[in-house]
């Protein structure tokens, strides 16, 4: 998020521990500008590592694009997990004390970009839903229930593909 624009909300202990991994110890400098930044070849590591990581397996990603370049990678689950756009806005405004303005400009702002990355980087739309496997609306089900419902939906796909390679329907 910090290399392709700006951070949409403040800082977070993650954020800090990242920078100071991330950024040289030059303090004249920007933290955006501290080193020559190439978009291209960090989008190109980045599907790669997303490539390396889903081949060895039993790994969750989220974001940058891999519900679209994992699309036909076998022994996936694709989840999308969303909410209406009024408790997106009521949990930014709980969570980090924004204005409703404020909230609905950062809001705004980062789904901008996520879809420019995706279209930009994989010419896709990352929100069409035949991307996915599971759909789950995070403002109306508990994040226990989702936790069961995803785990249960990944446990039944791979039951279902060991018994159709069993039965010879699948190599």
């Amino acid at each position: 998020q910090k290399f392709f624009y700006p951070h949409p909300l403040p800082p977070t202990s993650i954020d800090m521990i990242d920078d100071m991994y991330w950024t040289t110890p030059n303090t004249s400098l920007n933290k955006y500008n501290a080193f020559p930044f190439d978009e291209e070849l960090c989008a190109k590591h980045t599907r790669d590592l997303i490539l390396q990581e889903a081949d060895q397996g039993n790994v969750v990603i989220v974001g940058r694009g891999a519900v679209v370049l994992l699309a036909d990678h076998p022994n996936t689950l694709h989840v999308s997990i969303f909410a209406p756009q009024t408790y997106r806005l009521d949990t930014l405004i709980k969570r980090y004390g924004l204005s409703t303005q404020e909230a609905g400009r950062r809001l705004q702002t980062v789904d901008l970009y996520r879809a420019h990355f995706v279209k930009r980087h994989y010419q896709a739309n990352q929100e069409d839903p035949s991307y996915h496997h599971l759909l789950i609306n995070s403002g109306k089900i508990d994040i226990e229930s989702a936790t069961q419902i995803i785990l249960e939906t990944a446990e039944n796909k791979q039951v279902h593909k060991t018994w159709l390679q069993t039965i010879g329907l699948l190599s």
